[in-house]
């Protein structure tokens, strides 16, 4: 497949949705993914309309822990997505693999997953399809999720024209997503649980041999407890898992941050921070080396050039003959020489060289003359005689020959470290609604509803968006050298719930909208704070008062409205 200014290197997998490959973005050179979907999915035109709704949704998600989104379009009648490329491997292989993974290791993936997953739900985006093969983990230890915005559409389409076929095992699906029902964000985190329930155990909990037979496991078997099939595992990693696989979506996390907070409550700071280590040596990346026993330490010690003894003492027996032949002619000269020369020549060079040599060498009288330094120091002469430059020049050969390793007297001057490159940097934009405090890794950054662009170093940051009567917003977010990183937050309210005990047909009206009739189906969800709220019902007297909706509560008023004179 060619698409544009695309070059396919080769088919990475090929399932029931779409064909993947590995390839090269050629106008920028980089590697990516393609992925191309089955020609059948596309043949329904309400299905091509929704397909680029969803790409356009799943490509505004901007986070560390997603994989990007590049391009998407249609080439030839093959609709595709463009997505980053990611240098290893997905959670499936490495289960399949290892078999399973200790407690904290599963716990640090979840904890990433969380914090994808997060980013998304509060963009009003749900995954549906969490399961290890849209988990991937890079060689430095990055969690990614990917084939957001996918899910849903692809399963749809596949639901209603395939019919009693085996797609896929639903072994992630949610009880809620399994009978056809509305899901929202703790669906992704039933998912989620039941991944991990795999990764401590090697097992999957709703196993079975037919479809109907996983879909019933899903909504009614019970779940073996973890403490069964692993007596030693901590009951906070087991709560966390258990409450994550509650059918109940009521009785899971509420959010994917309140089980991230979990988690790192259950594994440590300490655990977190070197999470990125730990989880890159899963990949194969960074192999541990484990040992029985402890490795002996090695000396720390100069490291001293290897003497090639025959060469040597062969050249230095030569010097030492010619070195007696200039002493017969000119004892007087070679006698001052040599005496200068000890003179300059460090005292080290005088102890290492007996050392390193055989003691039967050390005695030899020629080899003396130039080791051994003079019990007195006679007078140097230095009148220069007549025609004495050979002799000079012999004695030099014969002092080179013999040192093997000349020391200086001084140690050379350390060289001046060179300048320390520029921090590499990139930049964040953050536009928020309403207008909220910005905190950057803690710093305040003023109170505003436009932060930046504003230059950060590369690596990971952690963003918070603070607002009275909002929901606090947290993100850690990744910015990459020379790269502008946008984001689109909209606060949340603190909110909570109005329900009434009261006549059915009653109107309530809250500070002057209406809102509905009783009974209520469910509790009216508001921000938190005071309302004025009024019960109106013909042949009634109208109730009205202000009231105070608590943050996370529900206030449930009895009201008995008395009937018109």
């Amino acid at each position: 497949m060619e698409s544009r200014n695309y070059r396919v290197i080769r088919t990475l997998a090929t399932g029931g949705t779409a064909v993947l490959y590995h390839a090269v973005q050629t106008s920028l050179d980089r590697e990516v993914v393609i992925k191309r979907l089955h020609s059948h999915l596309t043949a329904d035109c309400n299905f091509t309309r929704r397909f680029e709704v969803e790409a356009k949704a799943a490509a505004s998600l901007d986070h560390e822990n997603i994989v990007r989104i590049i391009d998407s379009g249609v080439s030839e009648g093959n609709y595709f997505i463009v997505m980053e490329y990611i240098d290893g491997p997905s959670l499936a292989e490495v289960l399949e693999r290892r078999g399973k993974l200790d407690a904290t290791t599963a716990l640090l993936i979840a904890r990433e997953v969380c914090l994808g997953l997060d980013h998304a739900h509060r963009r009003g985006i749900v995954h549906r399809d969490i399961k290890p093969a849209n988990i991937m983990i890079t060689r430095e230890g990055t969690v990614k999720i990917t084939d957001f915005g996918l899910a849903k559409l692809c399963r749809a389409q596949l639901q209603q024209t395939v019919a009693d076929t085996l797609l896929g095992t639903p072994l992630y699906m949610s009880p809620e997503q399994a009978v056809g029902e509305s899901v929202d964000g703790r669906s992704d985190l039933f998912s989620l649980g039941t991944i991990c329930y795999e990764m401590l155990t090697g097992e999957q909990p709703f196993i079975g041999e037919t479809y109907a037979a996983v879909i019933q496991n899903i909504i009614g078997s019970p779940v073996q407890p973890l403490s069964r099939l692993l007596p030693s595992l901590d009951a906070a990693t087991e709560r966390i898992v258990m409450k994550s696989l509650s059918r109940d979506p009521a009785k899971r996390f509420e959010s994917a941050e309140a089980m991230r907070r979990e988690i790192e409550s259950a594994v440590g700071i300490g655990a977190v921070h070197a999470s990125r280590e730990r989880l890159g040596r899963i990949t194969g990346a960074a192999p541990i080396a484990e040992s029985s026993s402890p490795q002996p330490r090695k000396r720390s010690r100069p490291r001293r050039r290897r003497r090639r003894w025959p060469a040597v003492l062969t050249a230095a027996a030569a010097c030492i003959a010619g070195a007696v032949v200039l002493y017969s002619q000119y004892p007087d000269r070679v006698r001052s020489l040599a005496e200068t020369m000890m003179e300059l020549w460090p005292k080290r060079a005088a102890t290492e060289i007996p050392e390193a040599l055989p003691a039967a060498q050390t005695g030899s009288p020629g080899l003396a003359l130039y080791i051994e330094p003079p019990a007195v120091a006679a007078p140097i002469d230095t009148t220069p005689p007549p025609d004495t430059t050979g002799v000079e020049e012999a004695v030099d050969t014969v002092s080179a020959e013999v040192v093997a390793e000349p020391v200086p007297d001084e140690e050379p001057a350390p060289a001046e470290p060179p300048a320390p490159p520029p921090p590499a940097v990139g930049l964040l934009e953050v536009r928020v609604s309403p207008e909220a405090d910005v905190f950057i890794d803690g710093r305040p950054r003023g109170s505003t509803d436009r932060f930046g662009p504003v230059e950060l170093t590369v690596g990971r940051h952690e963003l918070i968006l603070r607002q009275s009567a909002f929901r606090e917003y947290h993100e850690v977010l990744y910015i990459s050298r020379g790269e502008l990183s946008r984001r689109r937050i909209e606060l949340m309210p603190v909110t909570g719930g109005l329900d009434f005990v009261t006549i059915a047909g009653a109107t309530v009206v809250v500070s002057g909208e209406k809102k509905g009739q009783t009974p209520l189906g469910a509790p009216i969800v508001l921000p938190a704070g005071r309302y004025l709220v009024e019960l109106r019902k013909h042949g009634y007297m109208t109730w009205s008062g202000e009231v105070e909706i608590p943050a996370d509560e529900t206030l449930r008023l009895r009201i008995n409205l008395v009937p018109e004179q």
